[in-house]
């Protein structure tokens, strides 16, 4: 499945490679086009279970994600809603180190948002 998404294996380490790198020094909140699209590249990845393990060992991602999940962009704090939910699924030390990081406190006012994927998907995240 993931070779018919991705093209060659090759390709799909570099992929990987790459944006574990660029997550993981993430460029400030000036730069939202390239923060949004590594934020949306790595959902495509966590949601077919590709190198979802090695994301959620990503130094500071939770810390990132933290900061801009009350983003005014409904569409990201949505796409960063259902990452959360796939890297933590069946991931118990990884729902800890979410609990640990406070983005949860981050999460709740998403529960108030007028969007309802967005509620779904804060109240599926907690």
């Amino acid at each position: 499945m993931s070779r018919l998404t991705f093209g060659n294996a090759s390709m799909q380490k570099l992929c990987l490679h790459s944006l574990v790198r660029l997550i993981s020094n993430m460029p400030g909140p000036d730069d939202t086009d390239l923060v949004s699209w590594a934020i949306f590249l790595m959902h495509e990845f966590v949601v077919k279970d590709i190198g979802r393990d090695r994301f959620c060992k990503i130094k500071g991602m939770l810390k990132v994600l933290n900061n801009l999940i009350s983003n005014d962009d409904v569409c990201i704090s949505h796409i960063i809603l259902r990452t959360l939910k796939y890297l933590g699924m069946r991931n118990e030390a990884f729902q800890l180190d979410i609990i640990r990081s406070g983005i949860v406190r981050n999460i709740v006012p998403c529960l108030k948002s007028d969007e309802e994927d967005i509620q779904c998907w804060s109240l599926v995240s907690i």
